[in-house]
């Protein structure tokens, strides 16, 4: 009798991570900012205390991502995940329990940007353990919680607030601690763990590989690495470059959502039609990331769809700085949103497809980092522009150029034998 063929367990991890990534990712991310926001017209806490709880958030999660991959790299993504988890449900049982003060709540986010960090960095480090070449698919369909989350999770806690601020911050632990179990139970570091295969054996049976060892180690076995050192990495051309991708993807992110509904109000655009803009954002998003699952299948080129994402974001920038209607406004969020999408899976993509998966948490800590710095101090650049110029609009064109010298950079020092 023929023996029945069984779920490569890599989809399993696939489906676990993209759950506990919504759990722990969407509450900081985009929750949070209805509570806070609350905390200041409910009870009158401090605007400029409350508005420090982002920036705070970043930090955090700048030095998690900085130091979890090299975590990651010794202790496995299980361990790593469930110890960020439980130090950010402690400061969420500290807010839960405890009358803090405005200082003291805003510094709990400091606990909370942990979890949130090492997730950022683990689901992807785990998509890629079970994944070699075959890994887009797993890698967007991992990507998408991102986005759902900033569908639902703002509904959802505005719906929790209108009861209790409280119970969303005790339904938040409970999404937490829902990650902690899956991550217990059903979490597994690699393959080898449970006498499977990268990509799974069924996979490897249909893409049959050389024996030669100078493409291959062998059917189901992971390449010899090209870099073997973080030495040889620091001297590649190709880091500096991936990095520069990161930096501008978050640095964009944050200049696009945190002030296109003030903006676009400024402007004149109704409230309800402004925030119908930033949605579309995450309806884009979404579809974008899905999208990204067929470069394998179709054999597209990464590298070169990295850099035009560069130029949609380009293009969005332009049309906010020179087209002001509610049409104009809704394209380039649908524009940035699809190409923000296709930005998000490639990056980690293109670090493990050039690295390796040996070199891929910490790589993809150091640079989740430095981006998130350059997602803190964003705000910062935003209004010294506007105190000098007057207005946001020379502040999308500056962002604009330089995501144009990025782009030209990319394309005149793009590494030899990349994509």
């Amino acid at each position: 009798m023929e023996e029945r063929k069984r779920i490569f367990y890599g989809w399993i991890i696939t489906a676990s991570a993209w759950l506990i990534y919504f759990l722990t990712a969407g509450p900081p991310a985009y929750g949070t900012a209805v509570i806070t926001t609350r905390m200041v017209t409910q009870y009158g806490w401090s605007e400029s205390i409350v508005s420090s709880v982002p920036s705070l958030r970043s930090f955090s999660y700048a030095l998690t991502a900085l130091f979890g991959g090299f975590l990651i790299k010794r202790f496995g993504v299980k361990k790593c995940i469930i110890a960020g988890d439980c130090i950010s449900i402690s400061c969420m049982l500290c807010i839960y329990l405890f009358n803090l003060s405005e200082t003291a709540y805003a510094l709990m986010f400091l606990g909370i940007g942990v979890g949130y960090g090492m997730i950022i960095v683990g689901g992807p480090a785990i998509v890629t353990g079970w994944f070699f070449r075959n890994k887009s698919l797993p890698m967007s369909i991992l990507l998408t919680a991102g986005s759902v989350g900033g569908m639902v999770m703002p509904i959802i806690s505005e719906f929790l607030c209108q009861r209790s601020v409280r119970l969303c911050w005790a339904v938040y632990i409970g999404f937490f601690l829902l990650s902690v179990l899956i991550a217990l139970f059903v979490v597994k570091n690699k393959p080898e763990d449970i006498g499977e295969i990268p990509d799974g054996r069924e996979w490897t049976a249909a893409h049959p590989l050389p024996e030669d060892p100078a493409s291959a180690s062998g059917a189901g076995q992971h390449p010899e690495p090209v870099y073997t050192s973080m030495k040889e990495v620091f001297r590649s051309r190709y880091f500096y470059l991936l990095g520069l991708f990161m930096l501008t993807a978050h640095m964009t992110f944050t200049c696009f959502n945190s002030y296109i509904i003030l903006y676009s109000v400024q402007g004149g655009i109704d409230s309800v039609m402004a925030a119908a803009i930033l949605s579309a954002y995450s309806v884009s998003n979404f579809v974008s990331r899905m999208m990204c699952g067929a470069f394998d299948r179709l054999h597209l080129p990464k590298y070169r769809f990295v850099v035009l994402t560069l130029i949609g974001k380009v293009v969005s920038f332009l049309i906010l700085t020179f087209l002001h209607s509610a049409g104009w406004y809704m394209a380039a969020s649908l524009l940035f949103g699809f190409a923000a999408g296709l930005s998000t899976p490639l990056v980690p993509m293109l670090v493990s497809t050039i690295f390796g998966p040996a070199m891929f948490s910490r790589l993809y800590g150091i640079y989740n980092a430095v981006a998130s710095l350059g997602s803190t101090v964003t705000p910062l650049i935003v209004v010294a522009i506007r105190k000098v110029s007057g207005g946001f609009e020379a502040a999308y064109f500056s962002f604009a150029v330089f995501m144009g010298a990025v782009m030209v950079l990319a394309i005149v020092f793009r590494p030899a034998g990349t994509e």
